[in-house]
């Protein structure tokens, strides 16, 4: 249940960066109707490689953050 709802959220926000709603800005925060509080750009950027990782392992997000996401887990584990 949570991969799914995880991978859904990471699905709603990428087709609103794919529509130009979404900046590369790091300041700022958005709200979203599936989560509750602030969330801020970048946030949102690891929320959905997170997403894109657990549902489809071998691809690449394309936000630059592979690296820090592979650190991740060597830390604290999948």
């Amino acid at each position: 249940m949570a991969q799914v709802l995880h991978g859904g959220l990471a699905f709603a926000y990428l087709l609103k960066g794919m529509a130009g709603e979404v900046a590369g800005a790091i300041e700022g925060s958005r709200s979203l109707k599936t989560l509750t509080g602030s969330w801020s750009d970048l946030a949102l950027a690891c929320l959905i490689h997170v997403g894109m990782k657990r549902l489809m392992p071998d691809e690449d997000s394309g936000l630059g953050i592979g690296a820090e996401y592979e650190e991740a887990l060597r830390l604290h584990g999948p």
